[in-house]
C-alpha cells in the first residue's frame, strides 16, 4: 500500500540527505537541488512493523499529512481523544492505568473525559464525561483502576 497519493509534493528545506533505499520503498524524491530525483522519503516494512525516514526539513502541513498517513496505516490508536495540540500516553501496572495529558500549545486546551479515575498531580477525584482544562504547556495525569 502506498504510503502517499502520488500527487504528493512538498517543500524540502535546510538539507538534502544523500540516502539508498536498499529494501526500503521510494515514497517521495527530490524534485530540484543536487540530488534532484533520488529518493527524499523511504518506507521500509520488516516483519509486522515498519518505519519511515524523512531526508529532508518538511513544512508542517507537509510532515503532518506524512505522519497522519502513517499512523492511519499503522492502525495506531489513542488511548482517549484529546484536542490538537495535547499528547495523551499511557503506561500500566498490574493494577492500574495512568493517562498523561501534556498540552503543547500556547493556549488552554479542553478535553471531554472517557474515564474516571484520580487525577494525580491536583488530588482529586473526575469522572467520565466531566470536561478538564489544561492551561499552557499544563499535564494531567490520571489513574485508573484496571
Amino acid at each position: 500500500q502506498d504510503l502517499l497519493p502520488s500527487t504528493f509534493t512538498a517543500q524540502a528545506s535546510r538539507w538534502q540527505d544523500d540516502i539508498a533505499p536498499e529494501a526500503a520503498n521510494t515514497v517521495a524524491v527530490f524534485a530540484e537541488g543536487h540530488l534532484k530525483g533520488k529518493p527524499a522519503i523511504l518506507d521500509h516494512h520488516t516483519g509486522q512493523g515498519s518505519a519511515i525516514y524523512i531526508g529532508t526539513q518538511l513544512s508542517q502541513e507537509s510532515l503532518e499529512q506524512l505522519i497522519t498517513a502513517f499512523i492511519e496505516r499503522s492502525a495506531v490508536e489513542s488511548p482517549h481523544a484529546a484536542p490538537q495540540d495535547v499528547e495523551v500516553t499511557e503506561r500500566h501496572t498490574s493494577h492500574h492505568r495512568f493517562l498523561f495529558f501534556l498540552n503543547h500549545s500556547a493556549t488552554p486546551k479542553t478535553l471531554e473525559l472517557e474515564i474516571t479515575g484520580k487525577e494525580i498531580l491536583g488530588n482529586r477525584q473526575v469522572t467520565k464525561g466531566e470536561e478538564i482544562t489544561l492551561e499552557a504547556s499544563d499535564v494531567a495525569v490520571i489513574q485508573v483502576k484496571r
